[in-house]
């Protein structure tokens, strides 16, 4: 792919050890816009929630995280319901507003090193990094 025949929307696994790398592909393609969406809320993982997520015993935990996808995941587009391990909604349906390469980065190495930090719990997050062209 180059910058001419990139679509005008993509979505990608993100790699909890290069994401930024993967951020960086994207917005050298001519990617201007992004979103990191939770694929167990279907939601952008917001710094609280995602720390407490991460911080609290398992059970709360996934409370929490099924209370986040009620009240701002995205669980439907047109009738299809995105069931557990699915990758959800896309482009312009999927959760929240698009935001700039920086904020990006900055979340995916938030993102990274909670990661890191409570390995050992292993929660099963993965994320999707979204990205739009204009």
């Amino acid at each position: 792919m180059n910058r001419d025949t990139v679509p005008p929307y993509i979505s990608i696994e993100m790699n909890h050890l290069s994401g930024d790398k993967d951020i960086e592909r994207l917005h050298n393609l001519g990617y201007r816009r992004f979103k990191i969406i939770d694929q167990v809320t279907f939601a952008q993982p917001g710094i609280l929630v995602t720390t407490l997520a991460y911080a609290l015993p398992k059970r709360w935990s996934n409370s929490l995280r099924r209370k986040v996808k009620r009240l701002l995941g995205v669980g439907s587009v047109d009738n299809w319901v995105f069931q557990a391990g699915t990758s959800g909604a896309f482009g312009e349906d999927t959760a929240g507003g698009w935001h700039s390469v920086d904020w990006a980065r900055r979340r995916w190495k938030y993102l990274h090193n909670i990661d890191r930090r409570y390995a050992a719990r292993s929660l099963t997050s993965w994320f999707d990094i979204h990205a739009a062209k204009t």
